[in-house]
């Protein structure tokens, strides 16, 4: 299976393994259903959903562990919303956000026990 996130001309690919899919997500699962699936089978666009937060969730998905590289601590430099979603706390709750949109409710978990570690 293959996943494209995010928008045209920031497009990244990724390859994930069918059945682990699906096994984490009704959404998925459902959304793979060949009733569903087009002519394009095999694909699954994700215009809408940050490219970097869809290979979180991947990771996630084929490990049980979030990992985020490259953990910047200085967020008091944030001067703009874009700034604020890159930071940890931002991605951290952008992978929330896809974990609810997905019905990953396991993922949506980690998410925020993330969120509550980071705070510490």
């Amino acid at each position: 299976m293959i996943l494209i996130a995010g928008r045209e001309g920031h497009q990244k690919h990724f390859t994930i393994h069918k059945k682990m899919l699906c096994e984490t997500s009704p959404f998925f699962k459902a959304h793979c259903k060949p009733e569903w699936m087009k002519h394009e089978d095999g694909v699954i666009k994700l215009p809408e959903d940050n490219a970097d937060v869809i290979q979180v969730l991947i990771f996630w998905i084929y490990h049980n562990q979030i990992c985020i590289t490259e953990i910047d601590e200085t967020t008091s430099k944030i001067n703009t919303c874009e700034e604020a979603l890159k930071s940890p706390w931002g991605l951290f709750a952008q992978l929330y956000v896809i974990a609810q949109k997905y019905q990953m409710p396991q993922l949506r978990n980690d998410a925020i026990d993330a969120l509550l570690d980071l705070s510490n």
